[in-house]
């Protein structure tokens, strides 16, 4: 009978706790629908396509050792991408795992965190969360979860899942590299100082040290054919260090807010001085280091680092309490101000994705896929005869089987100087080929103009040799609350009609 009690006691007490958590269980469920509703519109482009094309058609050894250093990226994402081609997952059902990941990530959140339920029902809904990293099927959609976990395990005895976790971030991508290693560091004072006093740490550090290692060692050293933009010879040690630390403080205030960027700077500069002489000051670490690799290189969507770094130590050193009332309505201000944009930034993204392809990518490729099943030669070039922007090309690439171009046969981009070459394009062009196709990109806003583009000396170079312009394929990706990065396809066939200019 006693047994039977405290059984039926159990149970309710489950219950009333299910009841309880209804308001949580209704918001994961709102962020569920809200990525099923995003994702059948969604069309993947070039970044995601390279990942899964070298996963699908290099080996997993002339990845680690050849490929990534090409890349810039440690081979975590690559690695998982391997294992997924190799289940028969399909370039769809990769994005509807991404999405199922970031569910589960929102649910860790929502339910794990120490927030108070309006932030945690808020946080992720914004647009790094809801958008760029769940949808966007890039090594970015691991960055949440691994940081999510290390701040669920940071308090526990044994130091081995922090480490674990730590690692696993530090090869997803170099900025998280950057991350981990600020946590990392952050973890070691405070074994140090006994304010956790870590069982297994050495262990721990050992772990850390070797997935670290790894990180770093499958990225550099570089080869010095690699592809790329650099600064001019001549710029001097005090300008690139200007320069870096210029890039770094940027950085971290658009990461709050990137646009308008004069409103990111005031949030940054009201948030620092509302959390200025608190306790904890060593967990700006990780943020330190984010922004100061950032200040070598950082593009728009590595911007939601900022604030995922800045949740994760929130979560670990909750509460955060600021000396005084004023410093403290500061702080909300600048935190509800943050995560308002933000939602902006999600709702202009969800109706931009329902109206406007974010890559020409799939359309083309359709266009494309009876011309490549016949074997048709196409060569392929780009609008601004600028050899390394041609790599939009490899977005075509899961859609359609096998080598697409004459001047381009890799299944993968290639980011060797060597190749990719005016020479090997106009050797292509001289075969006279049925069709060619023109990569356009732009990334200061400028869609493509057809009176305006067409003057460009490879559209010329191949009108010239009796090309018309027959098709334009055009997509565009929202970042903050304007529309950019336009990446086109243009297809340019021999004795064809050509459109009016």
């Amino acid at each position: 009978m006693a047994t039977t009690i405290a059984f039926s006691s159990s149970v309710a007490a489950q219950s009333r706790t299910r009841i309880r958590s209804w308001p949580e269980w209704l918001t994961l469920t709102l962020y569920a629908a809200l990525i099923a509703s995003i994702l059948p519109y969604y069309k993947p482009w070039a970044d995601e396509a390279q990942s899964w094309q070298l996963a699908g058609y290099a080996s997993l050894k002339d990845v680690f050792l050849t490929h990534l250093r090409h890349e810039g990226h440690p081979g975590l994402w690559h690695l998982l991408l391997y294992l997924c081609r190799h289940v028969h997952m399909t370039y769809t059902g990769l994005h509807w795992a991404t999405g199922a990941l970031a569910v589960a990530t929102a649910a860790l959140l929502i339910f794990r965190s120490p927030f108070p339920f309006i932030i945690r029902a808020a946080l992720p809904f914004t647009f790094f969360l809801a958008f760029q990293y769940a949808v966007v099927a890039r090594s970015y959609v691991l960055v949440p979860p691994l940081l999510f976990a290390t701040a669920l395990t940071w308090k526990r005895s044994s130091a081995i899942p922090t480490a674990v976790l730590l690692g696993l971030l530090a090869n997803v991508e170099l900025h998280a590299t950057a991350i981990a290693f600020g946590f990392a560091v952050v973890y070691a004072l405070e074994v140090r100082s006994g304010v956790r006093p870590a069982r297994n740490r050495y262990s721990a550090l050992a772990i850390f040290a070797f997935f670290f290692a790894a990180a770093v060692l499958t990225v550099l050293p570089q080869p010095p054919d690699i592809l790329g933009p650099g600064l001019p010879e001549q710029t001097s040690a005090a300008a690139i260090a200007a320069l870096w630390v210029m890039k770094a403080i940027i950085f971290t205030g658009r990461g709050l807010i990137s646009f308008p960027w004069y409103l990111g700077v005031a949030t940054l500069g009201l948030l620092w001085w509302a959390l200025r002489g608190t306790r904890n000051a060593r967990y700006c670490i990780p943020l330190v280091m984010l922004a100061a690799f950032s200040g070598f290189f950082f593009q728009f969507w590595h911007l939601g680092l900022v604030l995922l770094t800045g949740i994760t130590i929130c979560w670990i050193v909750w509460p955060v309490q600021p000396k005084s009332l004023t410093r403290l309505i500061a702080g909300r201000t600048a935190l509800w101000i943050t995560i308002g944009v933000h939602l902006l930034y999600t709702a202009y993204a969800v109706v931009f994705i329902h109206r406007n392809p974010y890559s020409p990518d799939l359309a083309a490729a359709r266009y494309l896929a009876p011309f490549v099943a016949e074997h048709t030669p196409i060569a392929v070039g780009y609008v601004k005869d600028m050899r390394v922007r041609t790599f939009d090309s490899v977005g075509l690439r899961p859609y359609l089987d096998g080598p697409v171009f004459l001047n381009e046969p890799d299944l993968f981009w290639r980011w060797i100087s060597t190749l990719h070459t005016r020479a090997a394009f106009h050797a292509a062009v001289n075969q006279r080929p049925p069709m060619i196709v023109i990569e356009y990109y732009d990334d200061s806003f400028k869609p493509f103009d057809l009176q305006r583009d067409s003057q460009s000396q490879a559209i010329g170079f191949i009108e010239q040799k009796g090309y018309a312009l027959t098709h334009i394929f055009c997509g565009a990706k929202p970042e903050d609350l304007r529309e950019r990065e336009h990446i086109c396809h243009l297809i340019f066939q021999p004795s064809a009609i050509a459109i009016p200019k």
